[in-house]
């Protein structure tokens, strides 16, 4: 069971939406033609800002003891 609780919960924490962290939506938002609503318009309006913005985030979003955390309860 902790296996399946650690996985789903590992790939909710993955999925970047505007509600989850607006922050990283909001330097994008009505800064191009592109309607930035999601993860995937999200990565078009990043354009080559992708793969640093992108890693930057997933290395201080959440971070293992987090995970562990969350898991305790």
């Amino acid at each position: 069971m902790t296996t399946n609780l650690s996985s789903a919960l590992t790939q909710f924490l993955l999925v970047t939406e505007p509600f989850i962290v607006p922050a990283l939506f909001e330097e994008y938002v009505n800064k191009s033609n592109i309607d930035v609503v999601d993860e995937w318009t999200l990565s078009l309006a990043m354009g080559t800002d992708l793969a640093t913005k992108m890693e930057t985030h997933y290395k201080t979003f959440i971070v293992r003891p987090s995970i562990s955390n969350l898991l305790t309860f």
